[in-house]
């Protein structure tokens, strides 16, 4: 049975939802198994609503760390095929999503960036937009141009015509309007926006408040939620570590691509003893170096430490130390941070007992 059935504890034949999806039976299509996620419809909700006690809780926030790749051309789709984790086919199609979370890998497997990719709509030929962190954005273009050999397509980056926003809050349905898709990968919590960037906030989300970067980044801490180089330092790391199959950014019935073999292996096995989750830290003046180690309290390794806004930071642990039990980092000068680790919530239901 899939991790995905695991999680509504019932079989593929059933309808229900996780993260904002709407899983449906498998169908068939020759001998071709089509996508069984499929968006759920736009709630249609007003960009104004006010929470129980009347406050408006929604937030938005400006991703100015965030670059925009668009790679065009009649062969653009089929070289992210053979390069990243998810499948192209996603955004392609009548039922198609907006936006798609992927990684892309090196020959070893090992996590090499982060992305969302969107369709953009452009009548002359196919044209993508990758979202991905922008200390990392010119290795991109050249990993992509290293593997084009002889395909059309024309990269560029188009950084300076988009801005790249984010819309969320835990405790509301998110708003819908022309600018805004839900956040592949936890879309019941966020929506994204890439929009041109002669937009103002005020244009694409009136009437929410405006928050920053920081915000937004303890935000996703406290969900357990990596982004970017300093969540996911290139070459350190599993893709399944960083919770890519919870996360919708991997699909393990298309065909080859780079770093595929010890990822589809690893799945097989089932056996992940590292994943990355939230961290605690019980005081939030101490700043950890990334990388440090983390120890439990009979001084075993838990796992390493990765980033942190405040108390709230991420870090690569070992599962069973994931329930709330203490751990430690000593620090550069000898002090003792210590820290608890929790499940996030989304995760699937096995895991969470």
């Amino acid at each position: 049975m899939s991790y995905l059935a695991k999680i509504l504890n019932t079989t593929w034949k059933s309808v229900g939802t996780h993260n904002g999806f709407k899983l449906s039976s498998l169908l068939k299509k020759g001998s071709k198994t089509l996508p069984i996620v499929q968006r759920c419809q736009f709630c249609g909700k007003s960009i104004h609503q006010e929470n129980p006690n009347g406050i408006k809780s929604l937030r938005v926030v400006e991703l100015k760390d965030r670059g925009i790749l668009q790679i065009a051309g009649v062969d653009a789709a089929s070289l992210l095929q053979g390069v990243i984790t998810n499948d192209m086919e996603m955004l392609e199609g009548e039922e198609r999503v907006k936006a798609m979370y992927t990684m892309f890998l090196n020959a070893q497997g090992r996590v090499l960036y982060d992305a969302l990719i969107y369709r953009h709509d452009n009548p002359a030929e196919p044209t993508y937009h990758i979202e991905c962190d922008t200390k990392i954005l010119p290795d991109l273009h050249k990993h992509l141009k290293m593997y084009r050999l002889r395909r059309k397509v024309e990269l560029c980056d188009v950084s300076s015509d988009f801005k790249v926003r984010c819309l969320f809050d835990n405790k509301q349905f998110p708003p819908f309007n022309g600018f805004w898709t839900p956040d592949p990968r936890l879309s019941t919590f966020m929506y994204r926006s890439v929009t041109p960037s002669n937009l103002s906030v005020s244009d694409v989300a009136g009437g929410v408040e405006v928050v920053s970067v920081e915000e937004y980044r303890r935000y996703r801490y406290q969900l357990g939620l990596a982004e970017g180089v300093d969540d996911l330092p290139p070459g350190d790391t599993l893709p399944l570590e960083d919770n890519l199959v919870f996360l919708n950014g991997v699909d393990f019935s298309k065909g080859c691509y780079l770093g595929q073999e010890l990822t589809a292996r690893t799945h097989h096995t089932g056996v992940i003893r590292k994943r990355l989750m939230p961290v605690e830290l019980k005081s939030s003046s101490d700043v950890i170096p990334a990388g440090s180690a983390i120890k439990t309290e009979k001084g075993r390794n838990a796992g390493k430490f990765r980033s942190q806004v405040g108390n709230s930071g991420l870090a690569l642990l070992r599962v069973a130390y994931g329930r709330g039990e203490l751990l430690h980092v000593v620090l550069p000068n000898g002090a003792r941070c210590e820290m608890v680790a929790h499940i996030p919530s989304w995760w699937p239901i096995d895991l969470l007992q």
